[in-house]
């Protein structure tokens, strides 16, 4: 290998390891907090992105599907956001959901219809868009890193109408569960005012006045 073949390689390798470097350099620079923040975001987003493909999928009703269908969208943009963010930052993202999450997806998979509707308003378009909003509300306020910070607060209002959203649709879906036929009384139920079947069905030995029948 002659000199100026060894003075690119060497080149080369400088500059591998400069990147790699400045990479290191980022991370260190961004406070544990907003690293933490990142990957939770990260995570929210996936698990939410992905348990809205699923009751595009496979739920019933239209008004939930059309929900799923927004958040499929809005998450789709907020995932290349934080990707490029946390790229710039020198932040890996992790690959899995925590537990808490991947359980619950775990069990919206196994459901569908109404029954996924109702899990799906209740667990996802409410509760995990409220902890969202608590996630990024937090960033807002403590984030040390400006570009962090101004992330957060730019997501932050389109999270919100998700949330005022889904409180919305949670209604609704409970609303329409609700018009399921009147139970019927129990078999031995005692009909009010008047006699149980349980009498009527006694055996003729054991009425007043036969033979046999305590006396009053």
């Amino acid at each position: 290998m002659n000199h100026f073949k060894k003075a690119v390689l060497a080149a080369s390798l400088l500059g591998m390891v400069a990147m790699a470097g400045a990479a290191v350099g980022q991370a260190a620079d961004i406070s544990r907090g907003d690293r933490e923040f990142l990957r939770q975001a990260a995570q929210a987003n996936t698990f939410e992105s992905e348990a809205s493909l699923w009751v595009q999928r496979n739920g019933e009703q239209d008004e939930v599907k059309r929900y799923a269908g927004l958040m499929i969208q809005d998450h789709a943009t907020v995932a290349r956001q934080l990707k490029e963010l946390a790229a710039a930052k020198g932040v890996e993202l992790p690959a899995e959901l925590p537990p808490a999450q991947a359980r619950i997806l775990k069990e919206l998979r196994s459901e569908n219809g109404t029954r996924l509707d109702r899990s799906y308003a209740d667990k996802v378009a409410v509760a995990a868009h409220k902890d969202a909003v608590e996630l990024f509300s937090d960033a807002n306020q403590k984030a040390r890193d400006p570009e962090i910070k101004a992330f957060a607060q730019q997501t932050l209002p389109s999270l919100k109408a998700h949330l005022d959203e889904g409180i919305a649709l949670q209604k609704s879906v409970a609303a329409s569960g609700q018009a399921s036929p009147p139970e019927r009384a129990a078999p031995n139920a005692t009909v009010p005012g008047g006699v149980s079947p349980a009498s009527r069905e006694a055996p003729p030995s054991l009425l007043p006045g036969d033979k046999g029948a305590p006396t009053r």
